[in-house]
């Protein structure tokens, strides 16, 4: 039999039986050691600090639960100082500093990020690489946005784009 990581579909070689064609599923090392921590209390931003693209974490109420230290990085904030804030906030979008505060001026509805979490929210559906750029008081910067419903929480996925 051939057998294939249920998780990662990785190829992990035959088993007994040999002469049996048909495919059976488990669990390879890395999947399992992914799984491990998990299920040993492993930190949501641990977790997050796992992807090389800047990731945050965001609650239906469009709150920072956690962000990986490439998002700190990027936004230029410590990952605990991130929580809690929206995502203008720490993000240091402009618009965010308005009266009106983050997601309620006349310039949220056109912001990309939000609408690409809303629609997510909303939805279940991800959006995948949708072009965004986003105004801070240094400037403009340009990235690419990935949205994806995980459980109660949609991940935000943000690759910013060299320019």
């Amino acid at each position: 039999m051939q057998a294939i990581c249920s998780y990662c579909e990785l190829d992990m070689g035959e088993r007994e039986p040999f002469d049996d064609p048909r495919l059976t599923h488990g669990m390879c090392q890395e999947c399992f050691d992914a799984f491990d921590d998990q299920w040993s209390g492993e930190q949501l931003g641990e977790y997050l600090d796992r992807f090389e693209a800047p990731v945050v974490a965001v609650n239906a109420d469009g709150r920072v639960i956690a962000i990986n230290h490439a998002m700190g990085s990027l936004a230029d904030v410590a990952p605990r100082a991130a929580v809690g804030l929206r995502g203008g906030e720490f993000l240091e979008c402009v618009n965010a500093r308005l009266p009106e505060g983050c997601g309620q001026t006349v310039h949220c509805s056109a912001c990309t990020i939000r609408e690409a979490l809303a629609h997510t929210i909303d939805t279940g559906k991800p959006v995948e690489r949708r072009p965004a750029v986003l105004t801070r008081q240094a400037g403009p910067v340009e990235m690419l946005i990935s949205t994806t419903r995980q459980g109660e929480y949609v991940q935000l996925v943000i690759e910013e784009l060299e320019g």
